[in-house]
């Protein structure tokens, strides 16, 4: 009676295994782009929310900058009085570098997030923040009723409707 396994039968298994590996390498590389979306998405909206509070708690109006460093698609936000000081220095900050390969750009008059501490009001914009470009997520606010929205900008993305 023979034992153990054929050279046919060792090289059939070989390449099943092969084949599931390589099946879930690719649906890895999704997930790690969803998963760096959505923390970005909620650290932004969280960084937006603790930047209102803030504003509300000091009445007066702060602003939210994005600074880019180094001419890269590198990206940092900063919380700062409307009027800095010279030695003032940024109240929060939310470095971008916690999100590897994650773009953003704003679109607010001045490139600025303004936030009114007397009624907690938001200036009218957004951020759009992307992997690639066909999948781009937007935090939007709103002036009037001082509200953030998280949305995708073409389709529902990454569990967030549509814009």
């Amino acid at each position: 009676m023979r034992r153990g396994f054929t050279l046919l039968e060792l090289l059939i298994g070989l390449c099943v295994v092969s084949l599931l590996m390589l099946l879930g390498g690719l649906g890895s590389g999704y997930l790690l782009q969803q998963t760096r979306m959505t923390s970005a998405a909620h650290d932004l909206a969280a960084f937006v929310n603790t930047a209102k509070a803030m504003s509300i708690k000091q009445r007066q109006t702060l602003t939210i900058s994005i600074i880019r460093t180094n001419g890269t698609s590198a990206w940092l936000l900063e919380l700062t009085e409307q009027n800095p000081n010279l030695n003032s220095k940024p109240l929060l900050i939310l470095d971008g570098a916690r999100y590897p390969h994650v773009a953003l750009n704003a679109r607010y008059a001045e490139a600025q997030l303004l936030l009114f501490g007397q009624r907690g009001k938001l200036s009218n914009g957004h951020f759009e923040f992307f992997i690639s470009s066909n999948k781009a997520l937007k935090l939007i606010t709103s002036y009037g009723g001082g509200r953030l929205r998280i949305c995708g900008k073409e389709e529902s993305v990454y569990g967030y409707p549509s814009c």
